[in-house]
């Protein structure tokens, strides 16, 4: 009965229904478990994905419409202390999830390589260093320039380049909802 269930879930790579089917059969027992252990550590994997993909993706929807345009609000006179406190706060939000989702995209890559359907597990990491490559070759020399004080080119600069990391974090959110319907 539970793998009728699972096989319904699976309909890709060496996780097929067929294959699931067979490794019910009592000489292929510890195939099945094997299979099964590795369904559900799979689809973990997928939703541990998603939950930081849909946590990055909800953080830089509220920076790019929200956050990053009322930059142009503050004052000069204010703006050295703000641009301080704003990048302190910001490192402790997005890091740390940053490097997870690096790490999990890795795993979830290398783990599905041969289950995901059309390489979505590699298409996957590669939005992730996308926007690892936005973020530090784009953004971060934006943030360096506003740090030597206000600038208003700049401060559009990184809102308008912002939607490369938007799209991409949007884009692997959607990837991965996908994977796991």
């Amino acid at each position: 009965m539970g793998t009728e269930i699972l096989a319904r879930r699976a309909d890709f790579g060496p996780f097929s229904r067929e294959r699931l089917r067979t490794a019910h059969a009592p000489e292929n027992r510890y195939v099945s478990g094997e299979i099964i252990f590795l369904l559900m550590s799979l689809r973990l994997l997928l939703l541990l994905n998603f939950a930081a993909a849909a946590y990055l993706t909800g953080l830089i929807w509220t920076v790019q419409v929200v956050h990053y345009p009322s930059f142009g609000k503050v004052s000069k006179e204010a703006w050295a202390a703000f641009h301080a406190a704003h990048t302190r706060r910001m490192s402790y939000v997005v890091m740390a999830p940053m490097v997870l989702e690096l790490g999990l995209a890795i795993w979830l890559a290398w783990a599905g390589r041969t289950a995901l359907p059309h390489g979505a597990g590699w298409w996957s990491l590669g939005l992730v260093g996308l926007v690892w490559a936005a973020t530090f070759f784009i953004a971060v020399p934006f943030h360096n320039r506003l740090e030597q004080g206000y600038d208003y080119i700049a401060i559009d600069g990184l809102t308008r380049t912002n939607w490369l990391r938007t799209l991409a974090w949007t884009a692997r959110a959607g990837l991965l909802g996908w994977l796991l319907i």
